[in-house]
């Protein structure tokens, strides 16, 4: 992996973490996490925006680690 792919891996590693239904997921929704990383450590973020507002089950579950974080 780049040097920013590592970071990048990390820091969703961190957030993920933090999933608790994470093992539940099924695996399109997996994959489609992977791609949502893989995009991230790309020049530009376009790609990464536009797979990462189709995911609703990742951004759902970001919300609520934002609500158990107030």
């Amino acid at each position: 992996l780049k040097p920013q792919a590592h970071v990048t891996f990390g820091d969703f590693a961190t957030v993920l973490s933090l999933v608790p239904d994470l093992d539940r997921w099924l695996s399109d929704d997996k994959d489609a996490l992977r791609a949502i990383i893989a995009a991230k450590s790309a020049r530009t973020e376009l790609r990464y925006q536009q797979l990462l507002v189709r995911h609703q089950r990742l951004r759902r579950a970001i919300l609520q680690i934002g609500q158990r974080s107030r």
